[in-house]
């Protein structure tokens, strides 16, 4: 484990019950380029919160129940507040089925030297059906507002929203400090296992007060959608 003075890059993660989906997937890409993660289990019922910590590279783990679907703002926070805990140059804020395209580890050492921008947003590419094809109509379409990588500034007061809209980042990161959005691209494997697109329209469709549209959420089940194939 690498001192706080090395950590130039940590990974912030906020899991639940992730061991059987993409877990070992995401920490495996992650160790590869990452000084290292942090986790927020959110009472995980399963052994997620035990692969983390078998990885070298796991800083620290901690538990918090919080409601993710009344409190997923505080759980961001706690999550960031933990990786700013270790003083990295740069955090990384990644769900438990995403994954950063490989030459990402290409152009990082250029992201995290320039002197110019303050944060990174990347390119999200939604996989369905399969770990081959992505969804390009809609609003499924890939765009590059995933704001994720910021700069930690020790003397940046950070701030958050008071409702629940679950940024992964801080609201005034973008509002005020200067940054870019990249064609660099994310993973995001959620919709790829055919079973589980049907639980995420239940779960998005019966949320209190979730920000995603009425009709984003109703497109989940379209029948007739247009894939790309995945091409590294």
């Amino acid at each position: 484990m690498k001192d706080k003075d090395e950590i130039k890059l940590i990974v912030g993660l906020l899991i639940k019950n992730e061991a059987d989906k993409y877990l070992k997937e995401v920490l495996d890409d992650i160790a590869t380029y990452a000084d290292g993660f942090v986790v927020v289990d959110n009472g995980s019922v399963d052994n997620s919160a035990e692969i983390c910590l078998s990885y070298e590279k796991c800083l620290k783990v901690i538990i918090d129940t919080a409601d993710w679907n009344t409190n997923e703002t505080h759980l961001r926070k706690v999550l960031f507040n933990l990786a700013c805990s270790f003083s990295p140059d740069w955090i990384l804020i990644l769900d438990a089925d995403e994954i950063l395209e490989k030459n990402f580890r290409q152009f990082l050492p250029g992201l995290m030297e320039s002197k110019e921008y303050n944060w990174y947003g990347f390119t999200i590419c939604h996989f369905w059906g399969s770990k081959t094809y992505y969804r390009i109509d809609k609003l499924w379409a890939p765009h590059n507002s995933y704001i994720r990588m910021c700069r930690w500034l020790p003397k940046f007061n950070y701030l958050w929203p008071n409702y629940n809209i679950g940024n992964p980042l801080p609201m005034n990161v973008h509002q005020i400090l200067n940054g870019k959005k990249t064609d660099i691209r994310i993973k995001h494997l959620a919709y790829s296992n055919t079973e589980d697109i049907k639980k995420r329209y239940d779960r998005y469709s019966t949320r209190p007060g979730d920000f995603h549209q009425k009709t984003h959420v109703e497109s989940i089940l379209d029948k007739n959608i247009i894939l790309r194939k995945w091409d590294d």
